[in-house]
């Protein structure tokens, strides 16, 4: 898989005529390359002592102690034991989400119009002017055939004033059609998705989410990729299968130890940001030819890579330590024997001055004042690719998401940072209880040395005889037995307490993950739904901003890349991005039970009537659907279009189905197609007189 340059202006190359070849000026790029280093240095000693949270976090989460806390234990000769609290609230809250979010056979976003769409105005003016001078020609015509010259000012008094209901009846067309454009752009907006492999990603990044500072999720990235298409041979008469190369727009999971943003950035498009990308040799040789990449560069850098010194050139401090944290089997020094090259891809607004002395020319940069977005590759001292931002706005390929946001910063809060005290308390409270148990299950002897033989041995063991002297005898017994309290239960207590905490201090309580010891209202299955329902309330937050910072962005990011592309060949209209996922709970735990609330309370004659049979069979499918039953063997289309034309009513309080109302007479009696009424149509007006 190779990175394309997307739709975007190349910087330039500064070019002077040498023999009729034209060449880079060195000094440009040397001057670029510097920039970005001097931004990386910043980036790197600004994200330090996040850096060093995340590791903790890690280490939190995969249950080791941190090196100076193990030391100290490892110094009492006590218990190394550690409660893997944390990993069971990083593991239900990714579960928990991804139930929310991915539901079978559902997305988790739609394309929506807004509830009043703008009317394209070419295509306003186009209809009404249709409408005007069709409804001229009729009138013409009809005054023709009545023999009579037609009333021009009386015809355009009249279609004025039939103006407004004709631009009504446009504006709910139109709003018919954006409905029908939407469906269709959202179902190949998913298949772009799915090709791109978004919803990996998307489940990829949910254990950084919940885990470190932040999630990041890259996308939609231009990329050349070889897919497997099927077509028919005529010739052979059947399917034959092939690979071909196709650019596809992807999306891929970034990790947070790979992100460094500005220092005092606020979000991926607040400030410059480096995404520290590593490549093999062969991708990076594959870069040749793409637009925006420099050839030459790109042959340096693999002559280089020969000899070793372009292996790791980033330097992190805490390479090392984030391998063994994410749980990486290499030893130190096979970090830095890696055959892969670091590459630092730059994103930044750049004063047009700089632009325009690194090589822009004065058409791509016209104010020298403004700043444009821009993307470098630097590979040690290399520059190998430098273009525009292809997005008008300036808008990165980057979507961030934290656990718990923080106002003003880039990084927010992982579980492991919000119960990072209880889970300490909780590993000082069992390594205390396993000393305990351990020091409580025999006693401690103390043995007075002159009472015994040199050498006599000390080890117990049952109906042992001891052979002592009776030096000493006056001052001191031979042998005394200690023994050590329990204290099990005061400290499984202290443990019950405190782990509580954990549960409010994360959101995740203790019963979403297979507590059975839930007391009070837990302990009936309705209060113990209305406890899930209340606790829901943490992770619906979490899924909101999930909804708002990773899913709107990247799919309006694609959207928008679409219509650029021309992809997207029908009418565009007024449309937008709807993230269902913080709406998929509370549908998904109360759509069911209000669907049955209201099937009962309409299965009654008259409800049935306005329902009508087809109405009943859509109210029984959505209440299948609510409760993830497969509806195509319950209620298939001919089925239910067989029984639309037989009417039947549903009584009340039963399901059972009764024939449809007869027809009765004025009396009450059936109508059997003759006239049963008292009074016939001849006598009506007799009674009446007499009255």
């Amino acid at each position: 898989m190779v990175y394309v340059a997307g739709p975007s202006k190349v910087l330039e190359e500064e070019k002077k005529e040498s023999g009729g070849t034209s060449v880079k000026n060195e000094a440009v790029i040397e001057n670029l390359a510097s920039y970005i280093k001097d931004r990386w240095e910043v980036a790197q000693r600004h994200k330090s002592d996040i850096e060093t949270q995340m590791l903790v976090n890690l280490r939190q989460r995969n249950g080791e102690y941190e090196p100076s806390k193990l030391a100290a234990i490892k110094a009492m000769k006590g218990s190394e034991a550690f409660i893997m609290l944390t990993d069971t609230k990083c593991r239900t809250a990714v579960d928990w989400i991804k139930d929310i979010m991915f539901p079978p056979g559902k997305r988790p976003w739609s394309i929506e119009p807004t509830p009043d769409p703008e009317l394209p105005s070419n295509l306003e003016t186009m209809v009404i002017g249709k409408f005007m001078s069709q409804a001229m020609e009729q009138a013409t015509q009809a005054a023709g055939m009545l023999g009579i010259e037609p009333d021009i000012a009386e015809i355009q008094k009249n279609l004025s004033e039939r103006y407004p209901d004709v631009k009504e009846s446009l504006k709910k067309a139109f709003i018919e059609k954006s409905k029908e454009v939407a469906l269709q752009t959202t179902r190949k907006l998913d298949d772009q998705l799915v090709e791109g492999k978004f919803y990996e990603a998307m489940a990829a990044c949910l254990s950084d989410l919940v885990t470190l500072k932040a999630a990041v999720v890259k996308g939609p990235i231009l990329r050349h990729d070889k897919v497997r298409r099927h077509t028919f041979d005529k010739l052979v008469g059947r399917f034959k299968s092939e690979v071909r190369e196709k650019i596809i727009p992807t999306f891929e999971r970034r990790s947070p130890f790979n992100i460094y943003p500005a220092p005092d950035s606020t979000g991926p498009d607040d400030g410059f940001l480096f995404d520290k990308l590593t490549l093999t040799r062969r991708q990076v040789y594959d870069l040749i030819g793409l637009p925006g990449v420099d050839e030459k560069a790109v042959r340096k850098i693999i002559k280089e890579h020969k000899t070793g010194s372009l292996r790791n050139w980033t330097d992190s401090a805490l390479e090392s330590e984030k391998k063994a944290a994410e749980g990486s089997t290499s030893t130190t020094n096979s970090v830095y024997e890696s055959d892969k090259i670091d590459v630092l891809e730059f994103w930044d607004d750049i004063p047009g001055s700089l632009l325009k002395e690194w090589g822009m020319s004065s058409e791509d940069i016209p104010d020298e004042e403004a700043s444009y977005s821009c993307c470098a590759w630097l590979i040690g001292d290399e520059v190998v690719k430098a273009m525009l931002n292809q997005d008008e706005f300036g808008i990165k390929p980057f979507s961030v998401a934290s656990y718990e946001e923080l106002e003003d910063s880039f990084w927010g809060k992982g579980i492991p940072e919000l119960i990072a005290d209880v889970q300490g308390i909780c590993n000082a409270i069992v390594r205390a209880l396993v000393n305990n148990v351990g020091i409580s299950s025999g006693p401690q002897v103390e043995i007075n040395t002159n009472r015994f033989p040199a050498h006599y041995p000390t080890n117990l063991y049952p109906w042992k005889v001891w052979e002592s002297t009776d030096q000493g005898i006056a001052t001191a017994p031979a042998i005394k037995i200690y023994n050590v309290p329990l204290n099990a239960d005061r400290l499984i207590q202290s443990y019950g307490l405190f782990s509580k905490m954990a549960d409010e201090h994360s959101g995740i309580p203790s019963y979403a993950h297979g507590d059975p010891q839930v007391g009070g209202a837990g302990n009936t299955a309705s209060g113990l739904s209305m406890l899930m329902s209340s606790s829901s309330r943490g992770i619906k937050s979490v899924v909101r901003t999930i909804d708002n910072r990773i899913i709107t962005t990247c799919i309006t990011r694609l959207y928008y890349l679409d219509i650029d592309y021309g992809l997207i060949d029908d009418l565009i209209f007024d449309m937008k991005i709807v993230a269902r996922g913080s709406s998929a709970l509370l549908a998904r735990e109360q759509q069911a039970v209000r669907l049955t609330e209201f099937m009962n309370a309409t299965a009654n004659p008259i409800d049935m009537q306005i329902l009508g049979p087809d109405g009943r069979a859509e109210l029984l499918r959505q209440s299948a659907e609510a409760n993830d039953i497969d509806t195509s063997k319950l209620l298939p289309e001919e089925n239910v279009n067989k029984q639309s034309q037989m009417p039947m009513q549903i009584p009340q309080g039963g399901s059972a189905p009764l024939p449809a109302a007869a027809t009765l007479d004025a009396a009450g009696n059936m109508a059997q197609g003759e006239d049963t009424r008292l009074i016939s149509h001849e006598q009506a007006p007799q009674m009446a007189a007499r009255s």
